[in-house]
């Protein structure tokens, strides 16, 4: 395992998203611990990036929010110079619209990433070797528009450690879930579905066995490959256990029924498997384990994950109301659907 780094100002790209948002609350609550003296939230607030996300995390007055695009590079290369940045978290994700096609999706997952590499190198150039670039990207691959762009961008991020020595550290993470995340995967549509007394469709693609990852795991593993990791390391984030996914939606439309004090049974009477072929599950990417190279250890269970993760849904119905009055026009009288 390499020597530690001790990162002081750190930039989080795509801070508004649901990744993003709970690793601004994680490292909130860990400010002084983790030795930072300046965490910078730089987001468009896009669909997936929402503001109401970090309410309560931008209290301490040593995180900032920069509203802005990550492919402008004037304004990346500002931030940079403007609070000394010595680290970097980058999580900005752009999904396609099926209303705007893969474009968009693709300048920002390949053309940002680009940007704030350049802008990493550029401000960093006289000293990296105390410097960490942190790249995220699923650890699944699905043949997708989405999933060519992530790959994209992890080959130009791992590119330029190779070219330039820009410390460049990938890392590939398990299927993560936990609050404040929008519907499109697999466990904030069920939740939402069952909360909405709407039926669970469950894709037959969908139903093959996955790793699952709990979002604040997710975000301590970030935080231990920044200060771990070695540049060129390509690490996988893993979940406690892999789960089939029907037993997984099947937990949740138990555990909604048991919250919401539904007879039994009838959550699980919302959740319907789809009709149509099965289709092979998504092939998990080859990494090295981050147990191994970094000490990382889950420590949430599925069940007390999910059951973490509903509560913070119920609980929170202003927020609900905010990100779904859009996704319910869109999808008016229609089930919740995800993402295979």
């Amino acid at each position: 395992m390499p020597a530690e780094i001790s990162p002081r100002r750190l930039l989080v790209t795509g801070g508004g998203g649901f990744v993003g948002s709970n690793l601004v609350h994680w490292l909130s609550r860990s400010l002084d611990a983790q030795g930072l003296e300046r965490v910078v939230v730089l987001d468009a607030f896009t669909h997936a990036g929402q503001e109401a996300s970090l309410a309560g995390a931008t209290a301490d007055p040593r995180i900032e929010i920069v509203r802005g695009d990550v492919t402008d590079p004037r304004l990346v290369a500002a931030v940079f110079a403007g609070h000394a940045i010595d680290a970097v978290i980058h999580l900005a994700d752009g999904r396609v619209d099926p209303r705007a096609g893969a474009g968009p999706c693709v300048r920002t997952n390949v053309l940002g990433t680009v940007t704030v590499l350049d802008a990493a190198l550029h401000a960093w150039r006289r000293g990296l070797g105390d410097r960490r670039f942190v790249h995220v990207s699923p650890a699944e691959a699905h043949a997708s528009p989405y999933a060519a762009s992530r790959v994209a961008a992890e080959t130009m991020a791992r590119s330029w450690w190779n070219a330039h020595g820009l410390p460049v550290v990938a890392v590939r993470a398990a299927t993560t879930y936990g609050p404040r995340q929008v519907p499109g995967p697999i466990v904030p549509s069920a939740i939402l579905a069952a909360l909405d007394g709407r039926a669970i469709a469950v894709p037959r693609a969908a139903l093959g066995a996955r790793d699952f990852l709990f979002v604040d795991d997710l975000a301590r593993g970030l935080f231990l490959a920044l200060r771990r990791g070695a540049p060129g390391d390509i690490l996988g984030l893993r979940g406690a256990a892999r789960r089939a996914t029907l037993d997984v939606i099947r937990t949740i439309a138990d555990r909604v029924e048991s919250r919401l004090g539904w007879p039994a049974g009838s959550g699980r009477d919302l959740v319907r498997v789809e009709s149509g072929p099965a289709t092979p599950p998504p092939v998990p990417s080859r990494a090295q384990d981050a147990r191994l190279s970094v000490g990382f250890r889950p420590r949430v269970t599925i069940t007390a994950g999910l059951a973490h993760t509903i509560d913070w849904y119920v609980d929170n119905p202003a927020w609900r109301e905010a990100v779904l009055a859009p996704e319910r026009e869109r999808r008016s009288r229609r089930d919740y659907g995800w993402a295979a």
